[in-house]
């Protein structure tokens, strides 16, 4: 990008272009860490902006400079420029007239752009309904885009669904369905309509509609971008159908992961696919707590290789996601007090950020092993919001375990 924009003479240009190319150029030199420049070039691309009478321009120079801060970790700056984009437009025809403007790019997609750094933001103070209140007016804004930007409200959807999921947002859950439903999906977008109909799959599940949530996960592994991304369905299926006692069909789609996941070569993996290993090695564990000691192993060991900067160094959720895994595998494992401290320390994960029926899974396993009335109690509230669940399920054979005990 800092080649294409440099090569432009910007002098040449009418102050909406001029505008427009600075301000690439500041985020490119961002990018390669030259901060300096970086300022002086989306100072000047802001200045031409503002005498452009293009509110597009001006909203999308006042979002680059945000982004320019978010690459250098500036997130207090990445807040303020982002909300000064939200304000640039709200009143066009007072302050510019009938100018129309020659952008391509809307004042409501720079605003949906805006929203969804914002939620980044707050995703980074842990505040996640606050990032799902941002994307979903997010994806209200681009919807009412006179020229759809298919890319950027792929990528909003898709860490909307991820927090649907996570927070169990129903009535999200069925604006995102809607959505997801009306886009005429590409196959450069795949790895989005993957992920979203995954997610959607678990929200399917969290509510009794076990049929609908098996039809997602086969979906989602129809139009997975990669053999990690039908391993990860495939787990899915298998899973599901685990937790709700169909157990032929759980092996059997266990058994095809398995098979699956010999061909990959885990050591290339650069992304968050990775994860689909450790989340292999979970659902091993009940079966063949070795083999899944060994998956988790080889997802440590390439973990390990890779940028801590992908992840996110603040990001817990990582963290709780993990030490579930590794506590199933030491529960199999027959190592009962790791197994106790890694699900708790996931409990607390969970239960501190609103993820409330993932730390209601994690209590009902602490309760298994400890038999305190508080992981019973915190699991039975929850299950109680979804009485159809295969949470629920988990929890009334839990308790019909602990009566013949008795």
């Amino acid at each position: 990008m800092l080649t294409a924009t440099s090569s432009v003479d910007d002098a040449a240009l009418d102050h909406a272009g001029a505008a427009e190319i600075l301000a690439l150029r500041g985020v490119a030199f961002a990018l390669t860490g030259r901060v300096e420049e970086a300022e002086a070039a989306l100072t000047a691309a802001r200045v031409r902006a503002y005498v452009s009478s293009s509110p597009p321009i001006e909203a999308e120079c006042e979002y680059l400079t945000g982004l320019s801060a978010w690459v250098q970790n500036d997130y207090k700056a990445a807040k303020e420029y982002a909300e000064k984009a939200l304000l640039v437009g709200l009143n066009v025809p007072q302050w510019y007239g009938d100018h129309v403007s020659s952008a391509v790019v809307s004042v409501e997609n720079v605003h949906a752009r805006a929203l969804d750094m914002l939620g980044n933001v707050a995703a980074l103070n842990e505040d996640y309904r606050e990032q799902a209140r941002y994307l979903t007016q997010a994806v209200e804004l681009l919807e009412r885009c006179t020229v759809g930007d298919i890319y950027a409200e792929a990528v909003i959807l898709f860490s909307l669904s991820a927090l649907v999921r996570d927070l169990d947002l129903p009535s999200v859950a069925a604006f995102l369905r809607e959505r997801v439903d009306a886009i005429a999906w590409t196959q450069d977008l795949a790895s989005f309509e993957f992920g979203i109909r995954r997610n959607l799959g678990w929200c399917e599940a969290l509510h009794g509609n076990h049929v609908g949530a098996l039809r997602a996960f086969r979906e989602s592994a129809d139009v997975a971008p990669s053999v990690l991304g039908r391993i990860a369905a495939i787990v899915d299926r298998s899973h599901l159908s685990r937790e709700i006692s169909e157990k032929t069909t759980a092996a059997e789609e266990l058994d095809y992961a398995l098979r699956l996941s010999e061909r990959v070569n885990w050591s290339s993996i650069r992304g968050e696919e990775i994860f689909t290993l450790y989340e292999l090695a979970q659902n091993v564990a009940a079966r063949d707590a070795g083999r899944a000691r060994q998956l988790f192993e080889k997802y440590v060991a390439v973990r390990r290789n890779l940028s801590p900067l992908l992840f996110g160094q603040r990001n817990r959720r990582l963290r709780a996601s993990e030490c579930f895994a590794n506590a199933t595998i030491s529960k199999a494992e027959g190592d009962r007090q790791r197994a106790t401290s890694l699900f708790d320390e996931a409990f607390v994960i969970w239960a501190s950020i609103g993820y409330d029926w993932q730390a209601a899974s994690a209590a009902a396993e602490l309760a298994e092993l400890t038999g305190e009335e508080r992981y019973l109690a915190f699991a039975a509230a929850e299950t109680e919001k979804r009485p159809n669940s295969w949470l629920a399920r988990r929890l009334k054979a839990l308790a019909s375990r602990e009566l013949c005990l008795n």
